[in-house]
């Protein structure tokens, strides 16, 4: 019983610092969206006013989607790392 139980606290652990790092991770997904965003944006305008062509505009616009997707999917994978961490701990920690 005692083995099973350190090796319990161990994989919480593990988990725990997974979860902390994807949460770092998607945060730092989130801040490259925004600035993609505002980047698209502004590059909108430029396209507008002739100073950008349809290509690089496309480029920016696909740097933006891929944002998304990479946000996307670390939030999925911070979901399953709360989650294995809430089964491991027998504690719920956030509402769904």
């Amino acid at each position: 019983m005692e083995v099973w139980f350190e090796e319990r606290k161990i994989q919480i652990v593990e988990q725990y610092t997974k979860s902390e790092e994807m949460l770092i991770n998607l945060k730092g997904a989130i801040e490259n969206y925004s600035l993609l965003k505002m980047t698209y944006e502004t590059a909108e305008k430029d396209y507008i006013m002739g100073a950008l062509t349809m290509s690089e505009l496309s480029i920016i616009s696909t740097q933006k989607s891929i944002a998304v997707q990479q946000a996307s999917k670390i939030r999925g994978e911070l979901k399953t790392a709360i989650l294995k961490l809430e089964i491991l701990s027998c504690t719920k920690l956030f509402d769904k």
